[in-house]
């Protein structure tokens, strides 16, 4: 039977994407607690943008932010084209409807259809979807949208196990001595990556006075690492510092085998064991924010050669010099407003399927 849903690692021959799509509906988390920790973390949104909206009103990207909307629809364009031209197949969702969008309607959260891979992710054989474990709903209802597609993968590969992360314990954030990590569990598909074919890192994000984790929690890690370790693998739990970013998957970058890309001095607690070995290229921070580290391996061509889908040249000079120097070459597209959303490639992409045997 063909295999519908597998990925050894991250940087085996790329074969088979789902990519996000925009909707008109496409909208920010809305001014509230429960979503600050996240709306402070991206750029655009900087210098008071939430302070002229009231709790829970829902912010239209596409009314308050049109060149943001429009340079997201360009970023998309450009990554199935990029897709496409390396002989990838690209998969896109359904438009949303009502139930979806309102699908967490208890709680003000936005709706984000750009973004799959921030749910649910494939390591080996196993679809792990992490939609209510997430501590901040901003990406969760547009995972209906393409739902349909794995799920009809997943029917037609026995080989595949599905399972879901337990939902995040409900409680009030503003009460007074309630400790946001303790009280819950949160894990989230983007703060986790695949070193290779037996090691997963997951990387808890923290910042000088903030209250709790950024994105996953230590209890969400430790649910997590329970699951997978049954299933043979060895998951590494790493602390990266959240100042530089809300998910660790824009400070760590997938190139190749032992090939990463990194900014300097990422990991609070000194490089990972799991990465001694590994060849890690240092990005300035220029180059983090658009997107640098979220990138996505192509693995290698019918020649060998590995590729990547990031930022373009202009935009990160230094991702393409380093990678040239390693016989790497990146497929650009123009990230910058976008990964300045906190969306660049690898958030945009959903890997369905991979050759491991390349």
């Amino acid at each position: 039977m063909k295999r519908q849903l597998r990925q050894q690692t991250e940087y085996g021959q790329l074969k088979e994407v789902i990519i996000g799509r925009i909707d008109e509906h496409y909208s920010l988390p809305p001014k509230s607690e429960s979503s600050a920790t996240y709306t402070e973390h991206i750029t655009t949104l900087k210098d008071g943008f939430y302070d002229q909206f009231e709790i829970g009103e829902t912010i239209s990207i596409k009314e308050k932010l049109p060149e943001a909307y429009a340079a997201v629809q360009k970023m998309l364009k450009q990554l199935k084209e990029a897709y496409e031209s390396e002989g990838v197949k690209v998969l896109q969702g359904e438009a949303s409807t009502p139930e979806m969008r309102n699908y967490f309607g208890y709680i003000p959260h936005g709706f984000i259809d750009t973004h799959p891979a921030a749910e649910f992710q494939v390591y080996g054989d196993i679809l792990v979807e992490s939609i209510v474990s997430n501590n901040c709903l901003e990406t969760a209802a547009g995972q209906w949208t393409v739902q349909r597609i794995y799920r009809d993968k997943f029917n037609n590969d026995p080989n595949v196990t599905w399972f879901s992360m337990p939902a995040a314990y409900p409680f009030d954030f503003n009460k007074p001595g309630v400790n946001k990590d303790k009280e819950t569990a949160h894990i989230h598909a983007a703060d986790v990556r695949m070193v290779d074919e037996k090691n997963l890192i997951v990387g808890i994000g923290f910042a000088p006075g903030q209250e709790a984790a950024a994105s996953s929690n230590l209890e969400g890690a430790e649910q997590f690492k329970r699951v997978m370790e049954k299933h043979g693998y060895k998951v590494h739990v790493v602390r990266y510092n959240a100042e530089i970013t809300y998910h660790m998957d824009y400070v760590y970058g997938v190139v190749a085998p032992k090939l990463i890309v990194t900014p300097e001095s990422p990991w609070l607690d000194g490089l990972p064991e799991v990465l001694n070995l590994h060849d890690i290229i240092e990005l300035p921070i220029e180059e983090v924010n658009v997107g640098g580290c979220n990138l996505v391996s192509l693995g290698p061509d019918e020649k060998g050669q590995y590729r990547v889908v990031g930022p373009n040249k202009e935009l990160a000079p230094t991702l393409h010099s380093e990678l040239a120097k390693r016989n790497v070459r990146v497929v650009g597209i123009d990230t910058k407003i976008p990964a300045e959303l906190m969306g660049a490639a690898r958030c945009a992409t959903l890997v369905t399927l991979r050759d491991d045997s390349i």
